[in-house]
């Protein structure tokens, strides 16, 4: 399965240019609520190391690409429609939003951290709206989305088998894995409440409380505080950080990202997403002021625009993902020749055996052992992987 990241937060925070940002796609952008009245999915990309540096070669990748040495691995994106106060009880655009939300495993809630939007998404002066008041309540009506859901399903699911809570819980596992919520994540939660479902089911805070725990584990939040080339922006960002140690929050500039990226594709500039060099390779005083614009207001401080950065914690540091590159010899190639082709996520904690499935069934049925080339171990099924291990299966002839 593909790796999904979900867009969220109030319209006109800057969700469709981060969307762009990300994926270059064309989408309408706008300075008024609910631009975006439909979800729009697209390929964004982590950007790692490529481990062609260590070995002395070339990749020559099946998907993404590589560039400098950075390797970028597509993982999917959603941006979805803007979420208001009550989109659970119909407000806005309700539940198209909120339905979206279960599609994703990882959220990033774009903030508008400069105060340029009151808390309905319309423009105010910069400044005159604490953004503060964000952080907390679209996490509340994610939370509360997500708790009418379990509520609704868990009462029929208890209507139909009374006192049985073997069959309760099967079926409230079966509910929260069609949310993407992992049967280990549900399983730990429910421990967490005495594995006693019937009382779940018949508090309503308690059920609440589970609810949202599910939420915090299951479908985490990462805040990109955006806008951060305004002045308000930094402001508001360092009391965001002071008053939410809690939360994961990182300063973006999706305008600046957007930006760089279309004139590297238009050839214009040499810029890697994530770093802060940028080469200007054309005569055009309108690319320079935007260059030192770019310099000036994000990368001087923040060192990149954060786009890159938020996409990358939430994989790799919020998920806990890992990656991993099959090959099919010690020659790091596939069967057809191709160098380092693959780069494969994976959560950590993943074992060998878990990686034969995912490339193929049948490696996984006809495999011998696996062996790591960099160390050189040899491993089995059940042996643990660990990032940029390179894994090479053997199986029967």
């Amino acid at each position: 399965m593909v790796v999904v990241i979900g867009i969220v937060g109030k319209p006109n925070v800057g969700k469709s240019t981060f969307f762009k940002s990300v994926t270059l796609l064309p989408v309408k952008i706008s300075n008024y609520p609910f631009t975006t009245v439909q979800p729009y999915i697209g390929t964004g990309y982590l950007v790692i190391e490529c481990i062609e540096k260590q070995f002395g070669v070339k990749c020559n990748p099946r998907v993404g690409t590589c560039r400098r040495g950075k390797r970028f691995i597509p993982i999917e994106i959603i941006d979805i429609p803007g979420l208001v106060e009550e989109a659970h009880k119909g407000k806005g655009l309700g539940n198209k939003f909120l339905d979206v939300t279960k599609n994703a495993d990882v959220l990033i809630d774009i903030i508008d951290i400069a105060g340029t939007t009151d808390k309905d998404g319309n423009p105010v002066p910069e400044g005159s709206y604490d953004p503060l008041e964000d952080f907390i309540w679209t996490e509340n009506e994610i939370d509360t989305w997500i708790y009418y859901k379990i509520k609704q399903n868990l009462y029929r699911i208890y209507e139909k088998y009374k006192e049985d809570d073997k069959k309760i819980s099967e079926n409230l596992i079966r509910l929260l894995s069609s949310f993407k919520i992992q049967k280990n994540i549900i399983l730990y939660v429910l421990n967490k409440f005495n594995n006693d479902i019937i009382g779940i089911i018949k508090d309503e805070d308690l059920l609440f409380k589970f609810s949202r725990e599910i939420r915090r584990l299951g479908k985490p939040i990462v805040y990109a505080a955006n806008k951060i080339d305004l002045y308000y922006g930094k402001v508001f960002y360092r009391k965001a950080i002071k008053e939410y140690k809690d939360k994961i929050i990182v300063p973006t500039s999706a305008f600046a990202e957007v930006g760089l990226r279309i004139l590297d594709l238009e050839g214009k500039i040499d810029y890697i997403p994530g770093e802060d060099e940028i080469e200007v390779k054309v005569n055009d005083p309108q690319v320079e002021v935007f260059v030192d614009y770019v310099r000036e207001t994000v990368l001087k401080e923040f060192r990149s625009t954060g786009v890159q950065d938020i996409l990358n914690v939430a994989i790799f540091n919020v998920l806990n993902y890992i990656a991993v590159w099959p090959v099919a010899n010690d020659n790091l190639t596939d069967t057809k020749g191709r160098v380092l082709p693959d780069v494969i996520l994976m959560p950590k904690g993943s074992k060998v055996k878990d990686l034969a499935i995912k490339l193929h069934t049948e490696l996984y049925e006809k495999f011998v052992l696996a062996k790591e080339i960099r160390s050189g171990r040899t491993l089995k099924k059940d042996d643990v992987l660990n990032h940029n291990d390179i894994i090479k299966i053997i199986t029967k002839k």
